[in-house]
């Protein structure tokens, strides 16, 4: 009896630090339902199982699972707001069919700083007030993170995706699925021409060609590049053109190798996975 036990014992200490290993799951879909093809488009239904949609009564913007109960997300769609008015929904697909996702509700907001000081530290993580079990549900996937000296070169090929606006005057409706849309990564030099208040702990986004950016509502969400099987979140976006027009289509991020000292000193129990890029 007392052999079975340990056994048992063993067993749930093992299963429980595999699922806390999240450099082994992290930022690694289902391949089949991963193939990236240029431009923007609907992305396939589970592609990107890390991506949340953050709810106050309606989605306001995106957002990553980045452990079992920790989402990352831009300050400003948060600021100010109460954690029990926040809904945060996993493995969600279209606005439209919220009973396909998982809903989670969220017990605290973390801010860093003054984000209307420092524009630059647009960053928030949300704690939810119960753990996804990877297990139980495989369409939902943590998100792995840049870490510290991690370099993202001007063209390096990275992703996008959200919810937000489709043109100048439309938002994208509930029944459309969610959006991904392929960036390159542009030099300081040229985000500090775009950007007045550009700083190193931002990234700015875009394409020669135009028409190609985060839009309203896609706040908070990540932008991705892959490294071997593994995407790698360097930033969360933190604005794109105002008006969705594409006729200047560069978008700002929080460079999130920048803040991993802080994320790690919030999450002190079963941190996130931090992945070298360069």
């Amino acid at each position: 009896m007392w052999k079975e036990t340990c056994v048992a014992l063993l067993l749930l200490i093992c299963v429980e630090r595999s699922l806390s290993d999240y450099s082994e799951i992290c930022g690694r879909p289902d391949p089949t339902l991963n193939p990236r093809i240029r431009g923007g488009q609907n992305a396939t239904q589970g592609a990107w199982p890390w991506m949340v949609s953050l709810h106050k009564r309606r989605h306001i913007c995106g957002g990553s699972l980045i452990t079992k109960q920790w989402v990352l997300t831009a300050a400003h769609c948060v600021n100010g707001t109460k954690a029990s008015d926040l809904t945060v929904y996993l493995g969600l697909w279209k606005q439209a069919e919220l009973g396909t996702g998982v809903a989670y509700d969220v017990s605290s907001i973390h801010i860093y700083g003054d984000v209307y000081k420092r524009p630059h530290n647009d960053i928030a993580l949300l704690k939810l007030t119960s753990s996804v079990n990877f297990t139980r549900t495989p369409n939902i996937k943590p998100m792995c993170l840049a870490n510290e000296s991690s370099s993202f070169p001007a063209g390096t090929s990275s992703w996008v995706i959200g919810w937000g606006c489709i043109s100048a005057t439309k938002t994208l409706p509930d029944s459309y699925p969610l959006q991904e849309v392929d960036v390159k990564v542009y030099s300081e030099d040229e985000c500090k021409k775009k950007f007045s208040d550009f700083t190193e702990k931002m990234m700015c986004t875009g394409t020669a060609t135009g028409g190609k950016a985060a839009g309203y509502a896609d706040s908070g969400g990540p932008l991705m590049s892959k490294k071997g099987s593994a995407w790698v979140q360097s930033g969360v976006v933190k604005s794109g053109f105002d008006d969705c027009s594409g006729s200047s289509p560069t978008t700002r991020y929080t460079r999130v190798s920048e803040y991993k000292s802080w994320i790690t000193s919030i999450i002190t129990v079963d941190p996130p996975a931090f992945i070298h890029f360069s």
